[in-house]
């Protein structure tokens, strides 16, 4: 709980430095942290920090231009970064927009509230903090799979690199590898190792 707290804190920091350029405030930043939740925070702050080691490399201005490398002013880059900011929030907020809360879950399936979070701690079911509270994407259930989800989708989540929310993301994503299909929709049509392979061999962010 302490390590989530550190986070939430300094998340706010970094991002009151993008939305002050924005002319927003602290308000602003905590709203924008407490919406990404504790998995959106890790995966923020992992990206920030990698964003933030790679401008302190010096670059040689002649192997740049040589390599085709376009260097970024101060103001561009700090553009740049509150667009992708942005851009993962909304995406975040449309991967939500089809969940349900943990107690809603837990009365589809006829299970305890309890278990819906057990179910979460053992990667049995996808659960995303929402403003505090816990929403399951609809997409994983399924009443004609084991325990009301989506079959084989445990196994795909324990193949898949990245954070849960790009887990997720991948998931739902059309991709030309399944004729423009989402994996979950192969999934649900029974191809589970077609996925599986696939999930092997890519790494999401």
């Amino acid at each position: 709980m302490r390590a989530k707290a550190k986070n939430q804190m300094v998340a706010v920091d970094m991002l009151q430095k993008y939305f002050q350029e924005l002319g927003s405030d602290e308000a602003a930043a905590r709203f924008f942290v407490d919406t990404l939740g504790p998995e959106g925070v890790a995966c923020l702050l992992s990206r920030m920090s990698s964003v933030s080691a790679e401008r302190n490399q010096e670059i040689d201005p002649a192997l740049a231009e040589l390599l085709g490398i376009k260097r970024f002013t101060p103001h561009e880059a700090k553009s740049l970064e509150v667009t992708s900011l942005y851009n993962f929030f909304k995406r975040r907020r449309e991967l939500l927009d089809n969940s349900i809360g943990s107690i809603e879950a837990a009365e589809m399936l006829g299970v305890s509230k309890q278990t819906i979070h057990d179910r979460i701690r053992e990667n049995k079911l996808i659960g995303l903090i929402e403003s505090n509270v816990m929403r399951l994407p609809l997409f994983q259930f399924d009443p004609t799979g084991p325990d009301g989800t989506v079959s084989g989708l445990t196994e795909v989540l324990k193949d898949l690199s990245g954070s849960l929310l790009s887990k997720v993301s991948w998931l739902v994503t059309p991709n030309a590898v399944f004729d423009g299909d989402s994996p979950i929709h192969i999934l649900r049509h029974g191809d589970t190792e077609r996925v599986l392979r696939e999930a092997r061999s890519v790494g999401v962010a």
